[in-house]
């Protein structure tokens, strides 16, 4: 970290307070996966009763699975015991991967949740309606815990603030300080275009025909319910990063085929406390 980054810390002690975010950072493991361990790719361990996903008589994508039970002790804003299964509906990837679309419909993928017995699971097979080709290898995960700050100019959060061009590039610059992957639960989402929460929203709110301007003046009348978006799940599928020089580990790099925009599943708090993850928000960007 540079002198003048340094410096800028220690002049905005009160913000960096104020706005700080946890994050659980997801990291890959070579370790052998249990039953109802989290990791990404391979088979499900879902309950007996609970079918895999599927849109339009084809099975989606299976992405990840959180026993949340292994990051209890690491946040209070997800519950504390339980798995969550994260799916996606893709088309066969072509040269330049799959279709997606920035805003898909919600039933173009699925979030599961399940607060049993870990004896009521059990590790699924791939039905014979998934292609070959969205069959991905597994591989357990294991979680940090660390914080983050905003650090887009379009964050919403900054947008009552008096910024300068240099506050701006020193929140760039601390983007990504001390991260080691590129996939988290909570926290900012961190944008590759504009914020995140202007689509979350657009897809909750059922109305994509918004333009950033109104957009930006429903948020100031809904601001609210703006800040109550948590984000559940966030990764890019690149192998690479946009955003720093620093070695980030790919956590997803076998999903490369499918193309390298950024997922972001996203839940209105009302809807978490709820336990309502059929309600729960997923929108892409890319550069």
């Amino acid at each position: 970290m540079t002198q003048d980054i340094q410096a800028w810390i220690a002049d905005h002690m009160d913000f960096i307070q104020k706005y700080q975010q946890d994050i659980i950072e997801i990291n890959t493991s070579d370790e052998s996966i249990l039953l109802g361990d989290s990791k990404i790719g391979g088979m499900p361990d879902l309950p007996l009763d609970y079918d895999w996903p599927e849109y339009e008589g084809k099975a989606m994508t299976f992405f990840a699975q959180i026993n949340l039970k292994e990051i209890a002790n690491l946040q209070d804003i997800l519950p504390s015991s339980g798995w969550l299964f994260f799916f996606v509906h893709f088309d066969e990837p072509g040269k330049y991967g799959a279709n997606w679309q920035n805003i898909p419909p919600r039933e173009k993928y699925a979030v599961r949740f399940f607060d049993g017995l870990i004896k009521e699971l059990e590790e699924y097979y791939y039905p014979k309606n998934l292609l070959e080709s969205l069959r991905f290898p597994a591989s357990k995960i294991y979680f940090r815990k660390k914080f983050m700050l905003p650090s887009s100019r379009e964050a919403i959060v900054l947008k009552d603030l008096n910024w300068e061009e240099a506050d701006l590039q020193a929140l760039a610059s601390l983007r990504n300080f001390k991260r080691s992957s590129n996939a988290k639960l909570l926290g900012y989402p961190q944008a590759v275009q504009y914020d995140v929460l202007y689509d979350w929203s657009s897809q909750y709110f059922k109305d994509y025909a918004f333009s950033q301007e109104e957009k930006t003046q429903a948020f100031a009348e809904n601001k609210a319910k703006t800040n109550e978006f948590i984000c559940l799940l966030e990764f890019d599928c690149s192998i690479r990063h946009y955003y720093t020089e620093t070695a980030i580990e790919p956590v997803f790099p076998d999903f490369k085929k499918i193309g390298e925009q950024n997922f972001y599943f996203g839940i209105l708090k009302e809807d978490l406390e709820a336990l309502n993850f059929d309600n729960a928000l997923l929108v892409f960007q890319s550069t």
